[in-house]
C-alpha cells in the first residue's frame, strides 16, 4: 500500500497530526511526573512497590525515635510537647510519605485498562512511522517499538512480583523504551510535515 508522504499531506491534515502528537506529549509528561511521585523512578521504589517478599533485615520494626539519655546511660521517657488538644506537634520534616504498595488486584486492573489504552495509542504511533519517508527496514524496527514498551512495562510488574526483584529494571527499560519511540515519532512526523516541504522549496 502506498502512503502520501507526511511532506504532502494537506495542511488540516497536518494540523489535526502536530495536535495529536502535542497532547501526547503534554500526557508522557505528566504521566511521567505522576509516576515520579506515586511510584518512583529507581530500582528501589519500584521493587518496594511491586514486590511482595520482605527487604531483608525488614521484620516491621517501627522508625527509631530519638531519646534522652541518664547520667549513667539511660534511656529515659521521651519528653512530648503536646497542645491545647493533647495533641503532640510534629514538623514537616518528621512527616514521611508511606510506601505505596501494588497489590496484585490493583495491578490487574491497572494492567488491563492501560494495556487496552496503549494499544490505542502505540497504533497511532506505529502508523506515524509506517506513513514516514523511512525505509522498510526502519520501519520493520520501529513498529513494534512502542507496542514492546507497554507490554514489557507491566510484564516487569508481574514480574517483581511473582519472580524476581530484578525484574525492576525491565520496568526501567521500558519505561525509557517508551519515551525513546514517542520522541522519535514526534521528532520524525514534525521534521516531515512542516521542515522537510521548506526544504524541498529552497533546493
Amino acid at each position: 500500500m502506498k502512503l502520501t508522504p507526511l511532506s504532502e499531506i494537506p495542511v488540516t491534515t497536518k494540523v489535526l497530526i502536530t495536535c495529536f502528537l502535542a497532547t501526547l506529549g503534554f500526557g508522557n509528561i505528566a504521566a511521567g511526573i505522576y509516576t515520579a511521585k506515586y511510584v518512583g523512578l529507581s530500582y528501589d521504589s519500584l521493587v518496594e512497590t511491586y514486590s511482595d517478599r520482605e527487604a531483608p533485615g525488614d521484620h516491621g520494626h517501627p522508625t527509631d525515635h530519638p531519646h534522652r539519655h541518664g547520667p549513667n546511660g539511660e534511656h529515659l521517657p521521651q519528653e512530648e510537647t503536646l497542645n491545647e488538644f493533647g495533641e503532640k506537634e510534629i514538623t514537616l520534616d518528621e512527616v514521611k510519605e508511606m510506601p505505596h504498595k501494588v497489590g496484585l488486584k490493583l495491578l490487574l486492573q491497572d494492567a488491563h485498562v492501560h494495556l487496552f489504552s496503549h494499544g490505542v495509542l502505540a497504533l497511532c504511533i506505529g502508523i506515524l512511522f509506517l506513513w514516514s519517508g523511512l525505509s522498510t527496514v526502519w520501519k520493520l524496527a520501529l513498529i513494534p517499538l512502542p507496542f514492546l514498551a507497554g507490554t514489557l512495562d507491566f510484564a516487569g510488574m508481574f514480574l517483581v512480583k511473582f519472580v524476581a526483584d530484578g525484574f525492576a529494571w525491565l520496568i526501567l527499560f521500558a519505561g525509557g523504551l517508551n519515551g525513546l519511540s514517542f520522541s522519535v515519532a514526534f521528532f520524525l512526523a514534525c521534521y516531515e510535515m512542516w521542515f522537510l516541504p521548506l526544504k524541498n522549496k529552497k533546493s
